[in-house]
């Protein structure tokens, strides 16, 4: 099952440590209301070494990846459109993705 979430972002403090930059706790600690800014969290329960990611935020966002874990993991993201992204990576896994 993938789930949406589209939500107003802003940022109040920087990250401390990479882990925290990418972890659903880091984001949802820093969510705020600004006008017009949204963010993505994908979510992928099956695990996959190709992800289709279908933000519909009407750009090109920058996405990090995180593991059950929450490990940033890094594969080769492809924007095919405004819409849509796709990551590929080495070997399937399930996480979340974080589009803003």
């Amino acid at each position: 099952m993938i789930r949406r979430e589209h939500s107003p972002l802003e940022l109040f403090r920087d990250p401390v440590t990479a882990k925290e930059a990418a972890t659903k706790g880091y984001v949802d600690a820093n969510i705020g209301e600004t006008a017009g800014d949204v963010y993505y969290r994908h979510v992928q329960t099956l695990a996959d070494a190709e992800w289709e990611i279908a933000h519909d935020l009407g750009r090109h966002p920058t996405i990090q990846i995180v593991d059950t874990s929450g490990r940033i993991v890094h594969g080769d993201v492809v924007h095919v459109d405004m819409d849509n992204a796709t990551a590929t990576f080495s070997a399937a896994f399930s996480g979340e993705a974080y589009c803003s």
